[in-house]
């Protein structure tokens, strides 16, 4: 259990309510990590950018993409009447679409049943292993640049399934903003223009798509892909909240050996609250240094 007084200091809930422009706060985690990499303003927007120009061309290919284009990074970064500032980093181009029209279903059901069904053996993808976990809120990250909860979550995915990266075909890392990209990419230790490819949709500002939904289309195109090839293993990621909650999935053509895997959350939870957790204090008093910021535009 964590101390009551952080609690009575820092309520999440009034946090959102009071702080409700979510590109803004996503923007704060993203200079914390340009500031961690040591780069200017101008080189870490298009890296950014460089990032989604690989997101949109894989959504420009997709028939149910909300914008299916193939921006370059140019095109991300220069700003227009219909490409926006939301901050000082984000153009419109680089942030989750979230009035978007979703729908996606998934029939789960027993191989008995399946062939009983008469579904064909070579279209089975089984369900192999899930982790979940949830980050600590705001003020008592020991990163704001990072996620010690994301990396802990990939890690005890791949280690409940026996598999390593190099095992997975296929993957969708949830997209809503850059950070949530790249802070998966660091827990699993690949780079941005892994050849691989990083989503099967195009991601949340291009194929569409904020919330929880957003991640079970991740899931179908992660399964249709594996069918479609008839190889490897898929992975998807799903971020919530402020780089908050984290679930992982992996997906596979073959049962595995010893039925699903399930990350011990406890487990999780306990590497989570290891952070080297800063001190928090109702009222300022004294010198500080300021770890990130942002500037929030309307149109």
């Amino acid at each position: 259990e964590r101390p009551a007084e952080i609690t009575d200091i820092f309520d999440i809930n009034q946090f959102h309510n009071e702080f409700i422009n979510i590109p803004a706060i996503y923007t704060v985690l993203e200079h914390a990590r340009r500031a961690k990499l040591g780069l200017n303003q101008k080189d870490y927007a298009q890296q950014c950018a460089r990032l989604f120009e690989n997101f949109s061309k894989v959504a420009a290919d997709h028939p149910c993409a909300m914008f299916p284009q193939a921006f370059t990074a140019e095109d991300i970064q220069t700003l227009s009447e219909q490409n926006n500032s939301i901050t000082d980093l984000y153009s419109r181009a680089m942030t989750a679409k979230d009035g978007v029209n979703q729908g996606a279903a998934i029939i789960l059901m027993s191989e008995d049943k399946a062939r009983a069904l008469g579904i064909d053996a070579a279209q089975f993808i089984y369900p192999i292993a899930g982790s979940e976990t949830q980050e600590l809120t705001l003020p008592y990250r020991e990163d704001l640049g990072g996620s010690v909860a994301m990396t802990a979550a990939y890690e005890a995915v791949f280690e409940a399934a026996n598999l390593t990266m190099d095992d997975i075909t296929c993957m969708d890392l949830y997209s809503c903003f850059p950070i949530a990209v790249f802070a998966a990419c660091e827990a699993l230790k690949i780079k941005a223009d892994d050849p691989r490819r990083l989503t099967v949709t195009g991601g949340l500002p291009f194929f569409g798509g904020a919330g929880n939904n957003y991640a079970l289309h991740g899931i179908v195109n992660v399964i249709t892909k594996l069918r479609k090839e008839a190889q490897g293993y898929g992975l998807v990621g799903a971020n919530g909240g402020l780089l908050s909650k984290h679930c992982i999935g992996l997906y596979a053509l073959t049962p595995p050996p010893s039925g699903w895997q399930e990350a011990d959350k406890a487990a999780l939870t306990a590497k989570v609250n290891v952070q080297n957790t800063p001190a928090v204090v109702q009222h300022a008093d004294g010198r500080a240094q300021i770890e990130s910021y942002s500037v929030e535009y309307n149109r």
